[in-house]
């Protein structure tokens, strides 16, 4: 009911973000490279865990067709600040 409420408020049915807002938004909510992969894992070894395990060769492949490189796509870039 809260949210429908909104959907009729005028304040915000008006509302139009700039293209710099939006920009700001994407970059707060861009967390790509900044956790470990779930699933195939190009730096998992050893036996498969329940969300970890290695990258097989068929993966490989079907990301290959998906235009998806591991090293670049599937890694962990984003270090904490110390």
């Amino acid at each position: 009911e809260e949210l429908a409420a909104l959907e009729n408020n005028p304040k915000l049915t008006s509302l139009r973000l700039t293209e710099e807002d939006q920009e700001v938004m994407a970059q707060i909510g861009n967390n790509k490279g900044c956790m470990s992969l779930k699933g195939a894992n190009p730096a998992h070894t050893g036996e498969p865990e329940a969300d970890h395990w290695q990258l097989r060769p068929e993966l490989v492949e079907a990301g290959r067709r998906w235009g998806i490189d591991p090293a670049r796509d599937l890694a962990c870039t984003h270090r904490a600040a110390a």
